[in-house]
C-alpha cells in the first residue's frame, strides 16, 4: 500500500499481490513482492499501482527479495534456494539449491555479492555471475539463528536472533572478525549514519552499535512494538513494528 513518508499517511488503496506477501523490494523501475504461499514473485508498476504480467514462479516459500547485482534475487526458505530473476523478461535465469544444513532465510546485496543467512547458523556468499544456469556459493558459520542481515563498508552484519549477538564478517575474506553480545532478539540489523542499528523482535527496542568496537552507542529507544523490519531509504532509517503495526522514522541524532 502506498505510504507518504512526509505525512505518515496512506495515499491509496492496497494493491493485491498474492496470498501472503512476505517481502518487498524496489528496483529496475518496479516493486517486487515475494508471495510465500503462492511460491512466486509479483512485479508491480509503482506509477500505475498495477501488477505487471503474471507471477514469476520461484522455489517454495520465498521469504526475502532484493534488487541489484544484475537482477532480482529471491531466497526461498522451503526450497533452500536462491533464484535470480531477469527484470526485463521477468523470468528466472539462474538458481542455486543450498544444502539443508545451509538453508536460505534472508538475503542482502553488497560488496559485489549476494549474501544469505541460513537456517543452521550460516552466512553464504553467492556469486552474482551465473555459471550457466547455476550459481557458485561458499558459507561461513556465524552466530545462533542469524536472521538480520546488512552489508556496508566492506563488512557483512548478521543479527543472531537465538544467540542475542551481532556478528561482523569481512566481506572479502568471509572471516568472522567480530562477535558482539547485544542481548534480546536482535533479528533485524541495518547500517546507517556510520553505526549498526539493531532492532529487537521481542522487546521492541532499537539500539545503535559502534561498528569498530561492538559497544552500544547511547541508549536504546523503545518503538512501541516488536521490530519486524529495518529499512534505509531516501537518506532515512525506517522501522516497521507489530502490535501495534506501525512505520517509524528514526533520527540518529
Amino acid at each position: 500500500r502506498p505510504f507518504d513518508p512526509s505525512s505518515g499517511a496512506w495515499t491509496g488503496r492496497p494493491i493485491r499481490v498474492g496470498s501472503y506477501p512476505a517481502a518487498v523490494t524496489a528496483g529496475y523501475g518496479k516493486l517486487w513482492v515475494a508471495d510465500s504461499v503462492g511460491n512466486d514473485v509479483v512485479a508491480v508498476d509503482p506509477a500505475t499501482r498495477r501488477r505487471v504480467g503474471v507471477p514469476i514462479s520461484v522455489g517454495q516459500g520465498p521469504v526475502s527479495v532484493a534488487a541489484g547485482e544484475g537482477g532480482v534475487w529471491v531466497a526461498s526458505l522451503g526450497a533452500d534456494t536462491v533464484s535470480l530473476i531477469d527484470p526485463g523478461s521477468r523470468t528466472v535465469t539462474a538458481t542455486v539449491a543450498l544444502p539443508p544444513d545451509v538453508g536460505a532465510v534472508r538475503l542482502a546485496l553488497g560488496a559485489g555479492a549476494v549474501w544469505v543467512t541460513g537456517t543452521t547458523d550460516t552466512l553464504t556468499r553467492v556469486s552474482p555471475q551465473p555459471a550457466g544456469v547455476s550459481l557458485d556459493w561458499k558459507s561461513v558459520r556465524v552466530g545462533q539463528g542469524p536472521i538480520g542481515l546488512a552489508v556496508a563498508s566492506g563488512a557483512v552484519w548478521t543479527g543472531d536472533a537465538l544467540g542475542g549477538t551481532v556478528t561482523k564478517v569481512d566481506a572479502a575474506t568471509r572471516r568472522v572478525v567480530g562477535h558482539y553480545p547485544v542481548g534480546g532478539d536482535p533479528g533485524h540489523v541495518a547500517v546507517f549514519d556510520g553505526v549498526v542499528w539493531v532492532g529487537d523482535g521481542i522487546s521492541g527496542t532499537l539500539s545503535a552499535v559502534d561498528p569498530a568496537t561492538g559497544k552500544q552507542v547511547g541508549s536504546a529507544v523503545h518503538l512501541g512494538g516488536p521490530v519486524r523490519g529495518l529499512v534505509v531509504s531516501g537518506g532515512s532509517l525506517w522501522a516497521v513494528t507489530a502490535n501495534p503495526g506501525s512505520v517509524v522514522a528514526v533520527s540518529p541524532r
